[in-house]
């Protein structure tokens, strides 16, 4: 574990911190343990392929993250959104593909992209090899909420505005040029500018009829039947409502694949089965899920049941594990 030679910059420049185990299974290990208060990481490529190169800058209000990791998945539960709170993540993609489930939308994101996301939301995601940069911020701090709240807990093209541009050159001064505090105080007016200007859907599904579908997904029959008696609304009603998903279907599919990665990514090796998993989750035939999780992340249940989190390093953290985790909860935090 290194730290920067703060004398080499200006007096503005950030602190930061750097993930330097010796061998790259441990870099990835110290990468899984200190981020396992935002997300749950589950490695995907093989042991001998796994790597991670972690940075961290101290930016006063907020802390950003440098990120390059082999393919690995991801899941945040509600016990995650407990632990940290409910932050606003912002990512840049330098490199590699990411897609997954924010809540019940799904996405796919390459390379050169912005997001905006609401980390009160469950997510489960796979990523192939990629490099990121990353920033939290606390919900308190940034404005336009209500337009990212509209959008469905994510906004992805938010690189295509004058704002989303400036936003990306001071995420990347911060790695680059190690912009201080007054980067991060400008990344949180931009963060807000972009909600402010973004375009999102002109619908949203109802919380409450999220949280009917979501409680009744072990149902194999469930269906819009049910969405009708349970609420009092006509099937166009239903099907307006769930339009900006893709429709009822697509939208009970996606909840009900990612409930089954989520289970999947928290199982002990041996504690659980893909069938049961599948059962649990409405999905009677075994075979049907798997292709339908395989269509979904881009890989197969039972790979991300058996990989399980890796615990390569005895001491994963490296030469100071509490600051190290003291910075990652921090940057979880969003303060």
């Amino acid at each position: 574990m290194k730290d920067t030679d703060e004398h080499t910059r200006d007096s503005d420049a950030s602190p930061s911190l750097e993930l330097t185990a010796p061998r790259a299974g441990e870099r990835y290990a110290q990468y899984v343990e200190a981020a396992s208060g935002l997300f749950s990481v589950n490695p995907v490529a093989p042991r001998g392929a796994r790597d991670a190169r972690t940075q961290l800058f101290d930016l006063g209000a907020v802390v950003a993250a440098h990120v390059a990791f082999s393919e690995s998945a991801f899941s945040r539960t509600r016990q995650h959104v407990d632990r940290t709170g409910a932050g606003i993540l912002v990512e840049y993609y330098r490199a590699g593909r990411h897609r997954g489930d924010v809540g019940g939308r799904t996405f796919d994101h390459g390379p050169e992209l912005l997001t905006i996301s609401d980390l009160a939301r469950p997510m489960c995601s796979l990523a192939e090899a990629r490099s990121t940069i990353g920033v939290v911020l606390p919900r308190e701090s940034v404005g336009g909420l209500a337009r990212l709240e509209r959008a469905g807990g994510l906004i992805t093209q938010a690189a295509h505005s004058a704002a989303g541009q400036a936003l990306i050159q001071h995420m990347e001064a911060v790695v680059d040029e190690g912009a201080g505090e007054a980067a991060g105080a400008a990344i949180t007016e931009l963060v807000a500018l972009v909600l402010q200007t973004a375009e999102v859907p002109g619908r949203v599904l109802d919380a409450p009829i999220r949280r009917y579908v979501g409680a009744h997904l072990a149902d194999p029959a469930f269906g819009v039947g049910h969405i009708m008696r349970a609420f009092g609304c006509s099937r166009a009603t239903v099907y307006r409502v769930f339009e900006p998903y893709g429709g009822v279907g697509a939208f009970i599919r996606s909840e009900r694949l990612r409930q089954a990665f989520e289970r999947l990514a928290r199982a002990a090796p041996g504690d659980a089965k893909v069938w049961q998993v599948a059962a649990e989750v409405g999905f009677p035939d075994p075979f049907h899920f798997s292709r339908a999780f395989h269509q979904h992340f881009g890989v197969r249940p039972s790979t991300i049941l058996e990989t399980g989190t890796p615990h390569e390093a005895s001491a994963v953290l490296g030469d100071d594990p509490a600051r190290a985790r003291a910075l990652f909860d921090k940057f979880a935090l969003g303060a």
